[in-house]
């Protein structure tokens, strides 16, 4: 496993886009993200407001797209809901990407744009980075052969840096497989962005409720003693179920996304 979700301050992929954004651009006065209640990336935004003292945004406003929420989802947005430097507006997808791309296009005062679901474009990608330490750790222990990684994905962001890094002749024979999370047309726009890159394939994960991720939650980490969020990460673990897998093949699994360990999901699962 590749734990991302490891990473300070406050866990996951998103941690490496934000470090790199703030490096490019330093402090912002008023920083304008756009993204699902209790997001990900509302949460590390928070993090970075909080921890990285003259460094990130003095404030924070989050347009949030009004959609069905989950007890994770609302546990996460309460840690930004009130905070005094956070203003949160919510209200249907297409009002909201209208706010983003006014705020994104014209000329306010003080006011920077993160990309929707926190996509940054920079040079170099920041995952080319994450990408050249997963393939140091590989070759640590000797593993030989076929590599296929195994992630969510969303935006695509991650997956850019992995196929920069891999095209400048990174050893072994690396292929790909992501799990799409994001919103539902993110998908087809994601096989017509990769269509042409023969090691990319995607699956679609099919909806969970929170009984049937708690069941899968608690058994990945008897396993492993690692907690998969039931955004992301969680979809993940039907794919190694499934055994659509390539046997002869090492798997790298890429944990994005910290769990919020305020909600107990700890109790007794059905097999």
């Amino acid at each position: 496993m590749k734990r991302e979700d490891l990473i300070r301050p406050g866990g996951g992929n998103k941690v490496r886009r934000f470090q790199a954004f703030f490096d490019r651009y330093g402090s912002v006065d008023r920083l304008v993200a756009m993204s699902d209640p209790g997001s990900h990336t509302f949460r590390i935004l928070l993090q970075f407001l909080q921890e990285n003292e003259g460094k990130g945004a003095k404030e924070l406003h989050f347009l949030e797209r009004a959609a069905v929420t989950t007890p994770y989802a609302d546990q996460g947005r309460k840690l930004y809901l009130n905070h005094p430097r956070v203003t949160v507006r919510q209200a249907p997808a297409l009002i909201q990407l209208a706010k983003y791309l006014a705020y994104r296009w014209l000329p306010f005062r003080g006011v920077r744009t993160i990309g929707i679901g926190g996509w940054v474009s920079l040079s170099p990608n920041p995952f080319e980075t994450a990408f050249s330490e997963c393939i140091q750790q590989l070759q640590e222990y000797n593993v030989e052969g076929p590599i296929v990684h195994l992630f969510p994905i969303a935006s695509g962001n991650m997956l850019d840096g992995f196929l920069h890094r891999k095209a400048r002749s990174a050893p072994m024979d690396h292929s790909f497989i992501g799990v799409t999370t994001g919103h539902r047309l993110s998908a087809p726009l994601l096989r017509m962005k990769y269509g042409r890159y023969r090691e990319v394939a995607f699956i679609r994960p099919f909806r969970l409720s929170m009984e049937q991720y708690r069941n899968r939650a608690v058994r990945f980490h008897r396993h492993t003693g690692v907690w998969l969020d039931p955004i992301h990460t969680i979809h993940l673990y039907d794919v190694l179920e499934s055994r659509r897998l390539p046997k002869d093949a090492a798997i790298v699994v890429w944990i994005t996304c910290p769990y919020l360990d305020s909600i107990d999901f700890t109790c007794n699962s059905r097999d």
